[in-house]
C-alpha cells in the first residue's frame, strides 16, 4: 500500500520502504508493544513483544499526511504511528 512517504506491506511484519530508500522490517508483536495510543501508554503493565505471539497486521491506513493507523489480528486498531515514530525504530525488530 502506498502512503505519503513510501510503501508498506503487511502480514506477520510490516515492510516499510521509505522514498529515500530505507527499508524496515518490523514484526507485528514489536509494533503492537510500541503502540502510541493512550490506552497502551497508560497500561499498568509495560507491553512487550512476547505478549503477542502469532500476532499479524491486518490493516495499514494513512492518517492525514503524518501517520499510519495499524490494525492487528487481536482487534487492536487505535494507534496512529507517526512517520517520525516509525523511522525512529531500527531497520529490523
Amino acid at each position: 500500500m502506498r502512503f505519503l512517504e513510501g510503501d508498506v506491506e503487511i502480514g506477520a511484519e510490516a515492510v516499510l520502504t521509505w522514498d529515500g530508500g530505507r527499508v524496515q522490517r518490523l514484526s507485528a508483536p514489536f509494533l503492537r508493544a510500541q503502540c502510541p495510543c493512550e490506552n497502551c501508554r497508560l497500561a499498568p503493565l509495560r507491553l512487550e513483544p512476547a505478549m503477542f505471539p502469532g500476532l499479524r497486521l491486518e490493516r495499514a491506513q494513512p492518517v492525514g499526511r503524518y501517520a499510519l493507523l495499524l490494525g492487528f489480528s487481536d482487534g487492536h486498531a487505535s494507534g496512529a504511528y507517526s512517520f517520525d515514530l516509525l523511522q525512529s525504530f531500527p531497520d529490523k525488530a
